[in-house]
């Protein structure tokens, strides 16, 4: 039952609850009916408002950014499991050499640490009578061969140990601390990028030195790639010439080391001694022991790169050495074991060297020394964590004054407006035009103006003077509210902000945007600082028309020595004798400019560009560029400068085609029985009055001769500015291809060494290069034969990788229109209850004085 008197009380206190009640709503019905509704609609609005603003607030999540000072490590491991997103630690020290946290560990093929590439095993092999031995029996190469696989692995081993110290002695760049995964990651790419640039650079100076060697037609002092003959002729003078060596190769065919410097064919012992080979490399009897693996060609190297190791994991094999050289004394010589090696026993040395004889490279990265030399000073991390009660409640008790003084305000006019107006509505019938009603609203709104009250009492409806005092006083406080009013929205309004605006993994449009309207203050910093330009920058070279020609081809040189008569004795400026070697060595620089741009560009491409912050196209282009100017500059110097090194030390050898000196003799021979020792000397050649003794390079026009016959053999045509002189190379680069481009001239190039060998070739196109018919091809060196680089430059792959997580930028702004209503709205409340207060005591001041005017009168009027 009380639970039921309890319940009934509070529904008529609920009925009964008037928040606007004064006076006069409890003498009038209308205004106590209003005043009543008006309550239950604030109340509803009320409860409606605060509940949205309740709701908002706790939904709506702040961004915590969270700080921790010098972070362990476990530390740091803990927050990346849980933040790895957002959180940023920075080093303390930006540069950490690699060497501070990495081990490198090496394992060579077990032939350079064996008793074969030692002195003593070189020194077994050796004989003074070496050049007795027919070019193709073991006895002849061995010593040379063994002594230049120990300069290979020697060579080998001191490069690489020297990437390593310049590697480990490199710093990483590291503004922020790399995960486990991602250092790891790195630093493995940055191990292979230095095995794969030392066996690049190997590569390329053993193809340079090869081709060099090739192209100079450079003899052997076992003249394994020509013979130096002697001719006696009836007046008993002797001359000399140079035989082209030859090989018979394992598939049958003679192989002109004149042609390819890669003829070849299986060593093997022979029962030959002093033997005439006349040029042509082969036995006229059966070896009397064979050998596997090993062969013998032109140049000792090409010998050394074409043979396996597979000898040395035979016994049997090292007992048929040990028959021929008496190694039985050595101790300690064992066959290789084939389960040290991840190669086969038929790998191709070549194939050793270019893989660096490695057989195991191990990159150990060690995370906490790494961790040690960043030493962050502290960890930041962010994340969205939703309002708590006490924020809400703050909130809300904020905004809550100025809402309810809004709320009431409005509420209870608008509700009185309201059934005021269905009152008039209901009384009368008549239709009033809309001017009609414009004019008396505003005439209604005129007089509730001037009578508005908002200071009533219980004496207001039967004091006048109580009623004029209050309208006053609504007046003042009217007034005074609006003027703090628009003071305070002038104020927020004309104030300025420094905004810090802060946007979470902004895509590349935003950044582009950001970077339009706020270039100075923008900070974008990229969660990858050092960016390897291969990932946005790609290379596509254009080479010279000559370089893709046929006349680089193997059927247009070979067409050229067809023609030649090996029984008629040519000027060494003839066409016919130049033209081969001449083509060989443009064929030989274009491969060469084309290997070392692809090994240098492989270097270049794992280089890295430095920005700590996103940069703009502008910016990345101008970097970009600078960069490739210094590749090419970089390549174009190492081209150039092992070139050079290699012609400074071929220009004290003998040529075979005599470019630089002859041999020859004073002597005359009756009866070659009673000759024991011919002695020759050398004779440099002499270009004009230039002599190869004194320079490198001499030169001399390149004629076309009448072919084949002494008896009109002579000059037919010059080849324009193609030149012959000390050695082949240097002539070549201070010639030109002007009569390729020429179609007279190449035609009558083309009829002069017609044969069944000969190819149709067409002039070279003058619209396809950016060189004139005259450049030198020594100045087409100079810019590595590339007619265009074709650069592509990618700006949205460099944002990419870049990857910001954040950006932040800066700028002065006025308050928005939110800003400032929340702002005023918060102040409202407070400030209506002050003035209210103030006006209630100037309310009173006014009643006071009125009321002792009236008094003073009243007496007066007594008196009277």
């Amino acid at each position: 039952m009380k639970a039921l008197v309890v319940g009934r009380r509070i529904k008529e206190r609920a009925v009964q609850l008037n928040l606007f009640e004064n006076e006069g709503t409890s003498l009038d019905v209308f205004n106590l009916r209003t005043a009543l509704i008006s309550t239950r609609v604030y109340i509803v609005l009320l409860t409606f408002a605060v509940t949205i603003l309740v709701f908002y607030t706790a939904l709506n999540g702040t961004t915590q950014n969270i700080t921790i000072q010098n972070p362990s490590q476990m530390t740091y491991e803990t927050l990346f499991n849980k933040y790895s997103t957002t959180l940023s630690c920075r080093c303390s020290q930006v540069t950490i050499p690699y060497g501070k946290f990495i081990s490198v560990f090496t394992r060579y093929h077990s032939i350079c640490s064996s008793f074969f590439v030692s002195q003593t095993w070189i020194n077994m092999l050796f004989n003074p009578n070496i050049s007795y031995y027919i070019q193709i029996d073991f006895r002849s190469s061995s010593s040379g061969l063994f002594q230049l696989l120990s300069t290979h692995c020697s060579f080998v081993n001191r490069s690489v140990n020297d990437a390593l110290d310049n590697f480990l002695s490199n710093s990483l760049l590291s503004m922020y601390v790399l995960s486990s995964q991602s250092l790891d990651i790195q630093t493995q790419e940055e191990s292979l990028f230095v095995q794969t640039s030392t066996a690049n650079s190997i590569r390329q100076l053993l193809r340079l030195i090869r081709n060099a060697t090739y192209n100079n037609h450079l003899q052997p002092a076992l003249q394994t790639s020509s013979m130096n003959a002697l001719y006696i002729f009836p007046d008993g003078e002797i001359g000399s010439g140079v035989l082209d060596g030859s090989y018979i190769q394992a598939d049958g065919l003679q192989c002109c080391c004149s042609v390819s410097s890669n003829c070849s064919t299986a060593a093997a012992f022979f029962d030959l001694y002093a033997y005439d080979t006349g040029g042509i490399y082969v036995s006229p009897t059966l070896p009397i022991a064979n050998l596997s693996g090993f062969v013998v060609g032109c140049y000792v190297i090409e010998s050394l790169l074409q043979s396996t190791l597979e000898c040395f994991f035979d016994k049997t094999c090292l007992d048929t050495l040990d028959r021929f050289f008496s190694i039985t004394s050595v101790t300690n010589l064992d066959v290789l074991s084939v389960n040290q090696t991840r190669f086969s026993r038929q790998t191709p040395i070549e194939t050793l060297i270019n893989e660096l004889f490695i057989e195991e490279w191990s990159t150990v990265t060690s995370f906490s020394s790494y961790y040690q030399q960043c030493a962050p000073m502290s960890c930041t991390y962010m994340y969205v964590q939703h309002n708590n009660v006490l924020y809400i409640l703050t909130t809300i008790l904020g905004l809550y004054g100025g809402l309810t003084v809004v709320l009431r305000f409005c509420v209870l006019h608008f509700i009185d407006f309201w059934r005021r107006r269905s009152i008039r509505s209901t009384n009368t019938n008549t239709i009033v035009p809309l001017i009609e009603r414009i004019r008396a609203a505003w005439r209604r709104i005129q007089i509730n103006a001037l009578q508005l009250n908002l200071f009533k009492t219980g004496k207001t409806r039967t004091d006048a003077l109580e009623l004029r005092v209050g309208i006053i006083s609504t007046r003042i406080y009217i007034i005074l509210l609006c003027l703090f009013f628009t003071v305070l929205i002038i104020f927020n309004g004309l104030r300025t902000q420094l905004q810090n605006v802060s946007i979470q993994n902004p895509s590349q449009i935003i950044f582009e945007d950001l970077q339009k309207s706020y270039p100075i203050t923008l900070q974008c910093p990229c969660s990858e600082i050092a960016i390897s330009f291969d990932s946005f920058l790609s290379l596509s070279p254009t080479y010279h028309p000559v370089c893709s020609s046929p006349y680089v081809s193997f059927g247009w040189i070979n067409s050229i020595v067809g023609t030649v008569n090996l029984n008629f004795s040519y000027s060494y400026t003839d066409f016919h004798m130049v033209g081969e070697a001449f083509f060989s060595s443009i064929a030989t620089l274009c491969s060469l400019a084309q290997s070392t741009i692809s090994d240098d560009l492989y270097i270049f491409n794992q280089t890295t560009l430095i920005t700590g912050s996103a940069v703009s196209y502008a910016e990345l282009m101008a970097h970009a560029d600078a960069a490739l100017n210094q590749f090419k500059l970089n390549t174009l110097a190492e081209f150039k400068r092992a070139l050079s090194l290699i012609q400074l030390h071929t220009d004290v050898m003998f040529s075979t085609t005599r470019g630089n000196a002859d041999l020859y003799t004073s002597q005359l021979i009756s009866n070659i029985t009673q000759v024991d020792r011919i002695d020759f000397h050398s004779v440099p050649t002499i270009y004009g009055n230039c002599s190869c003794a004194l320079s490198g390079y001499c030169q001399q026009q390149v004629d076309m001769y009448s072919n084949g016959n002494e008896s009109t053999y002579e000059i037919k045509f010059p080849i324009p500015n193609v030149f012959i002189g000390c050695f082949v190379i240097q002539s070549v680069l201070q010639s030109t291809l002007e009569c390729f481009f020429n179609e007279t001239c190449l035609n009558a190039v083309q009829a002069e060494i017609s044969s069944v060998q000969s190819i149709n070739v067409s002039v070279l196109d003058a619209n396809s290069t950016r060189f004139s018919p005259e450049t030198l091809i020594g100045t087409l060196i100079d810019a590595l034969m590339v007619e265009r680089w074709g650069e592509t430059i990618q700006y949205s792959q460099y944002y990419a990788t870049c990857a910001p997580k954040l950006c932040t930028y800066t700028f002065t702004a006025p308050n928005n229109a939110l800003y400032i209503l929340t702002t005023v709205v918060g102040l409202v409340g407070g400030l209506a209850v002050i003035l209210k207060f103030i006006v209630s005591l100037i309310y009173d001041l006014i009643r006071y004085k009125m009321q002792s005017r009236i008094t003073i009168i009243n007496r007066a009027g007594t008196f009277y």
